[in-house]
């Protein structure tokens, strides 16, 4: 099935993220989403925009005033989301050096991820900065709503973290049904051939444990293994972390997901 032309004529509109589209017909704007349609799009009065908020809620409205730190917005119409993908698709990723985190949200956010969750690993180059926690989540969300507004999603992608070590990600996802895999270069089970029998394509989620730029440890590959993680490598090459998410990802999405069609 192609793309309706509904939501050809949405892509054709400015975008812009507000917290919760409510159940009022007027819509007030300020800080930093007004200076976004004001000064960045360079929307102006009478214009139609398409409003996306955090729980995928979408509307038209038309811009009805724009003053310096203030826009009024009127709703015209409530519209249909986009499809949510049949796979929930998690990614447990080692705290990068940055920008690499800010990159990683945002591909993963194209590729349809669900949630990425950060943890401290021990070979990890970068570590938690308990006095800048709040700063970086306020960053990584600011990283998640352009990316949501960008590439289409249902909803933006969910950050959780800090996980202070492989182990406490781990356990939170200990008791999650479907398919589970920590990806690491020595192990001897491809990703194709873990992907080969039938209930595992048709699982409704997978969740994905990737390393640190500097590779897991062998105590933390038996943790995620004793955890119900199986371990799996993509190939015989070795991939930077970063990437090594978006290709299980990109995998996952093709074999289980909405990669492999354009059904809206």
């Amino acid at each position: 099935m192609c793309v309706s032309q509904e939501i050809l004529n949405l892509r054709g509109l400015k975008r812009v993220f507000v917290e919760d589209l409510g159940s009022s017909p007027i819509i007030s704007l300020n800080g930093r989403a007004c200076h976004h349609l004001g000064m960045v799009l360079k929307a102006r009065p009478g214009e139609e925009v398409l409003l996306m908020d955090r729980r995928g809620r979408r509307a038209r409205a038309l811009v009805e005033e724009i003053k310096k730190g203030f826009v009024c917005l009127k709703i015209q119409e409530k519209v249909s989301l986009p499809i949510r993908s049949e796979v929930e698709l998690v990614v447990l990723q080692a705290l990068l050096k940055n920008p690499s985190n800010d990159y990683l949200i945002q591909r993963l956010s194209e590729l349809g991820v669900t949630c990425i969750a950060f943890f401290e690993a021990k070979r990890g180059i970068c570590k938690w900065n308990s006095e800048k926690l709040s700063e970086r989540h306020s960053h990584w969300d600011g990283v998640a709503v352009r990316a949501y507004l960008q590439c289409d999603r249902y909803a933006p992608i969910s950050i959780k973290g800090p996980f202070l070590d492989a182990e406490e990600a781990a356990k939170y996802y200990r008791d999650s049904e479907g398919l589970k895999l920590v990806f690491h270069e020595r192990a001897s089970t491809g990703v194709k051939e873990i992907l080969r029998p039938k209930e595992a394509r048709e699982a409704k989620r997978a969740i994905l444990a990737v390393g640190p730029e500097g590779g897991f440890t062998q105590e933390e590959i038996e943790l995620f293994m004793d955890l119900g993680f199986v371990p799996t490598c993509i190939g015989p090459r070795i991939l930077k972390a970063e990437s090594v998410a978006m290709v299980a990802a990109s995998i996952m999405q093709y074999e289980m997901g909405d990669l492999n069609g354009l059904d809206r």
